[in-house]
């Protein structure tokens, strides 16, 4: 609990000094060191101090944002005149100097200038993860806007297809119905003429026959003779044949139920979005040369560092780059290290050979104990999420293969308690042999690289918060038909894209948050060539690391390479 509220003190949101509107800060006047709006500059500042310097906080460099280090002895006692304050007396709330200790502040709560500047890097650091959020959330809300849009384009399209075809459809039953009415009417009017000449017939039959009951009964003899002639002559025509055959008028035809299926109407498919080589776009900005023979692990630190870690030479380094040349700041030698992270608390938190993660001070190089210990088990890669927590692979002691023992990744809380484990799918089947790297995107889903056995094969395992395996990424046959698939990395981009390196093809291979295969993307043909290691920027760039030959001469270097991207 104490961990969270002091995070909560922490999170004092900074607006526009001039205003309280809510509006984005865009703007610092280093005269009056204000952080200001753009209608604030326009409209407030400008006219009262058209003289001050004022930038956009875009175009402000670290040394500008982040004064050097602050000293005590910089500022006079309001006490005593003269004398230079050395500590602050956190008691009082006020900066003193030796007499004050002496006089007044004996056995106060004294902090020194030290302890500050330290404080403040854990802001600068914390400053730079906030900055890192919010660009991704930008980066967010553009990729939904983008999606949004893109989707209801789609379902315009496809809705206008069904209706079309529906209509189509409705065509098609129209003219069956306009044939029926057709036939019928014809048919109907042949019946029908035949209904009148045979009623004409027959109502002249019918005077006949009443005619012959007359004559049948009569006792006028010479009126029967002479009527009898005359009624012979005329029944003759009257003889008809009622024998009719349907087809005499014309035939109904018989409807035949056409079959109401998907060939007919149509279904609706959910394809996976293949993105076209043409819309994904990757170049070379800067490269730069290493004194590594292999940077298998990466992590660009928010203060614009980059620590590297090669495991050949088993040396981690924190580096500047400069121009095309990695300035080395510090080097720890003769540590074994499978996986590492940043922390709030500025500091790298690492997997190496024992159960208990350490902390590294990323400003001493000092080496602790962190309290996340795994006991029985050892650590194989590590990913600490947005809101803290820790995903771990790890494995139990002993050879890795073949596989025996526990193979789990494991997500715990920033106080080092168990939240959930991975080991098992539903039919009690092992999910992993070798957990070697572990991300996850925004919406749960974790990705994980599983190492096969000892030639380095591998796939990448997704899983589902809940556990459940959505999808097993194998290679693809463009690469991998004849090579195996080797993957080295694996990386979430802030629009929720998942890159893999592969050093062996040089290839990154570049899925969606479900592990659907979005693209293959060859680095040769931008020239970089073994990439093993990636990490993503504090600009929003992406660093590839890259090995070197196995063959090569020891003074062959690894690469580094920043890249631009786009499309993903």
């Amino acid at each position: 609990m104490a961990f969270g509220s002091s995070i909560q003190k922490g999170q004092i949101p900074v607006g526009c000094a001039l205003c309280d509107g809510g509006h984005t800060i865009q703007w610092k006047c280093f005269d009056c060191n204000l952080l200001m709006c753009e209608r604030c500059r326009d409209g407030v500042h400008l006219k009262i101090a058209k003289d001050h310097r004022i930038r956009n906080i875009k175009d402000i460099d670290e040394h500008e944002r982040y004064p050097e280090a602050i000293t005590f002895s910089d500022n006079k006692c309001e006490e005593h005149k003269g004398n230079a304050c050395c500590l602050f007396c956190k008691t009082c709330k006020k900066l003193i100097c030796p007499i004050c200790i002496a006089k007044v502040h004996n056995g106060h709560q004294l902090i020194e200038d030290g302890e500050h500047n330290d404080k403040r890097e854990t802001l600068k650091a914390r400053q730079k993860y906030a900055e890192n959020i919010q660009r991704d959330l930008v980066n967010a809300k553009e990729r939904l806007r983008q999606i949004k849009t893109d989707e209801n384009t789609k379902y315009t399209k496809t809705r206008k297809e069904i209706i079309d075809h529906r209509i189509e459809v409705q065509c098609a039953f129209d003219k069956l119905v306009e044939e029926i009415d057709r036939n019928w009417k014809e048919i109907n009017k042949n019946i029908e003429q035949e209904q009148v000449r045979v009623e004409k017939i027959h109502k002249k039959a019918d005077v006949e026959k009443n005619a012959f009951e007359v004559l049948i009964g009569s006792r006028d003899f010479a009126k029967f003779f002479d009527e009898v002639d005359q009624l012979k002559v005329s029944v003759e025509p009257i003889a008809l044949s009622v024998n009719y055959k349907h087809d005499k008028f014309g035939n109904v035809p018989k409807y035949i139920h056409g079959k109401i299926d998907a060939s007919l109407i149509g279904t609706l498919e959910n394809r996976p979005i293949i993105a076209q080589q043409n819309k994904i776009v990757f170049r070379v900005l800067k490269y730069f040369t290493t004194d590594l023979k292999c940077l298998h692990n990466m992590f660009a630190f928010p203060d614009g560092s980059l620590w590297m870690y090669d495991n050949s030479k088993q040396i981690l380094q924190n580096v500047k780059l400069e121009e095309n040349s990695c300035k080395v700041i510090s080097s720890i030698p003769s540590v074994k290290i499978n996986g590492m992270a940043f922390t709030t608390s500025n500091s790298l938190l690492v997997s190496t050979r024992g159960t208990q993660l350490k902390l590294i001070n990323i400003r001493t190089g000092q080496i602790t104990d962190s309290k996340y210990d795994l006991k029985s088990m050892f650590p194989s890669s590590i990913k600490v999420t947005v809101d803290q927590k820790i995903i771990l692979g790890a494995v139990t002691a002993g050879k890795l293969f073949p596989v025996a023992g526990r193979r789990v990744v494991i997500v715990i809380d920033k106080e080092g308690n168990h939240l959930k484990e991975y080991e098992y799918d539903n039919k009690n089947k092992r999910l992993f042999a070798y957990p070697k790297q572990v991300t996850i995107t925004n919406d749960g889903n974790i990705f994980v690289i599983d190492k096969l056995d000892d030639t380095s094969r591998g796939r990448v395992v997704v899983l589902e918060p809940d556990g459940n395996v959505i999808q097993v990424y194998a290679g693809h046959g463009n690469t991998n038909s004849e090579e195996p698939f080797i993957p080295a990395y694996i990386l979430a981009t802030p629009n929720d894209n998942i890159i893999i390196s592969e050093d062996t093809t040089c290839t990154l291979h570049i899925l969606d948050n479900k592990g659907q295969i979005i693209l293959l993307y060859n680095l040769r043909n931008i020239g970089i060539k073994l990439p093993y290691s990636i990490a993503m920027s504090t600009r929003g760039t992406i660093y590839v690391g890259c090995s070197t030959a196995l063959e090569c001469p020891e003074t062959e270097k690894a690469k580094l390479y920043e890249l631009e991207y786009f499309g993903i």
